[in-house]
């Protein structure tokens, strides 16, 4: 029973459940967060060499705090993928997408929810002067500005990915779910039917 629970037979062919489990797409979406991942990581390293430290950094008034909380929400999704790129070099059979459904929006929504606000919140974007006022440490900013920010875009497409496979795949659930219902009917409409007709022909007999 939890077998056929967890397997999908019914719909491993339709053309959206192969847009949903499709591995060639989970890879573009792995390569869209390891390449934000590189960026953040860049990025961090940069500021930690070229930017000179201050009494309002210290103090967390003005710090990358924003920056390293978005690098540790990047790795999110590496493991849902990955089990999924595994499962699918194994040549298990299809899973339930339900179980799409489940963690793709959570990752969707932590993605889209948390990024933008850490965006917001991070000093490279609100004002260059509150980091350092020297000429040397502004361009260095500049360059990290440009570096968190190609992460932070990314990321936002990976989430917009994430968006996209959960409603793609709640539309393959309710496909599936309403044939298995019109299917129940038929059965039952079936035996009905099936035991009309033996109690029909009993009588004929009789």
């Amino acid at each position: 029973m939890a077998r056929q629970a967890f397997h999908l037979t019914p719909h491993a062919s339709s053309p959206l459940y192969q847009f949903v489990s499709s591995p060639t797409l989970r890879i573009i979406q792995l390569c869209l967060i390891l390449f934000a991942i590189f960026f953040f990581s860049v990025g961090l390293g940069l500021a930690s060499k070229s930017i000179p430290p201050s009494p309002d950094w210290d103090q967390g008034v003005n710090n990358d705090f924003c920056d390293k909380l978005a690098l540790g929400v990047t790795f999110l999704p590496i493991l849902w993928i990955g089990f999924l790129l595994l499962w699918h070099v194994l040549g298990k059979p299809k899973i339930h997408p339900g179980y799409y459904i489940g963690f793709d929006m959570y990752l969707g929504l932590s993605y889209l929810s948390a990024m933008p606000v850490l965006f917001i919140f991070s000093p490279y974007f609100l004002a260059v002067d509150q980091v350092c006022s020297s000429s040397p440490c502004q361009g260095h900013v500049w360059a990290i500005r440009g570096l968190y920010g190609t992460a932070y875009v990314l990321t936002f497409i990976a989430g917009l990915m994430h968006c996209i496979f959960f409603g793609v795949a709640c539309r393959v659930c309710d496909v599936y779910n309403r044939e298995k219902k019109a299917n129940k009917t038929l059965m039952r409409k079936g035996v009905k039917l099936e035991s009309q007709s033996r109690s029909s022909s009993q009588e004929h007999i009789v």
